[in-house]
């Protein structure tokens, strides 16, 4: 590495190596420049005190830049390095993964945003705001759901590959995103935010009526909204525990799944809003 480093205390010791000579300090300095920049402040002041502390903040300024930048290459090289050694079929396999994992955690962090606005006391701002983001939270799943579906057409696509290789994680985690725990987890997530969204839309929309006016007919279809809002939440909440379980098992049977499959998930029970 070091694309930015080396280049720069070059250049600073070349800087420092004319400024030496033209102003008779020992040209022997510039060796130490070179080996060691954090002297660079002392030679600074050294031989300039009156601007001395002007061009020490530039020189730390720039040297925090170039120590910055060779930490985003190093990053980047890293990453690409991580799939050097791995032939294609594998590769594409294991970053399909991780886009997927990274996938699950954004939503389980969107869901529990979601749930920390619903405890919040009903108003039109907050009821409105709670709305666009089910919208967000509902796109996530839908990549979420594009996620698996990529992860699951290609562990089929390449089973042959895979078998021959002996890649055996790849029909484990396969196995994982088709069982009914994890599937059903999914449909009555979708079938929340759907209810939640009408409920929450009705109650926009017939917000005086409901709690001012206290309208019969709006209280009425209100608590309809809100019934199947309640069924909605239960069943999510009995197939999260059945998820959890499930994942909890098998994890346990298959522990080296652990760095292809989501990590800490969303585990609470969804609150009622009201």
């Amino acid at each position: 590495m070091y694309y930015l480093y080396f280049p720069y205390v070059l250049l600073v010791a070349i800087i420092f190596f004319i400024y030496f000579i033209r102003n008779k300090y020992p040209v022997s300095w510039t060796l130490v420049i070179l080996a060691a920049p954090v002297t660079v402040p002392y030679y600074v002041l050294k031989t300039n005190r009156e601007r001395g502390v002007i061009y020490v903040m530039i020189f730390l300024s720039t040297f925090s830049a170039v120590a910055t930048g060779e930490v985003i290459l190093y990053s980047m090289k890293k990453e690409e390095m991580k799939y050097a050694g791995m032939p294609p079929i594998k590769r594409q396999m294991v970053q399909l993964t991780e886009n997927l994992k990274n996938s699950t955690q954004k939503l389980d962090q969107a869901i529990l945003n979601l749930e920390e606005m619903s405890k919040v006391e009903s108003s039109l701002d907050k009821i409105k705001e709670t709305i666009d983001y089910i919208g967000y939270v509902r796109l996530l799943l839908e990549n979420n759901q594009e996620a698996v579906a990529m992860v699951v057409d290609y562990a089929n696509d390449y089973s042959s590959y895979f078998e021959k290789k002996n890649i055996k994680w790849v029909s484990k985690v396969d196995e994982y995103y088709k069982a009914a725990p994890v599937v059903k987890h999914h449909e009555t997530l979708e079938t929340y935010l759907n209810e939640f969204e009408d409920l929450l839309k009705y109650t926009f929309k017939n917000f005086y009526e409901i709690t001012e006016l206290k309208l019969p007919k709006a209280q009425k279809n209100y608590d309809q909204y809100y019934l199947e809002y309640r069924r909605a939440v239960d069943r999510h909440n009995k197939y999260n525990i059945r998820r959890i379980e499930f994942q909890n098992r098998f994890l346990k049977e298959n522990p080296s799944l652990k760095k292809y499959l989501p990590g800490k998930r969303q585990t609470d029970s969804f609150k009622i809003w009201g």
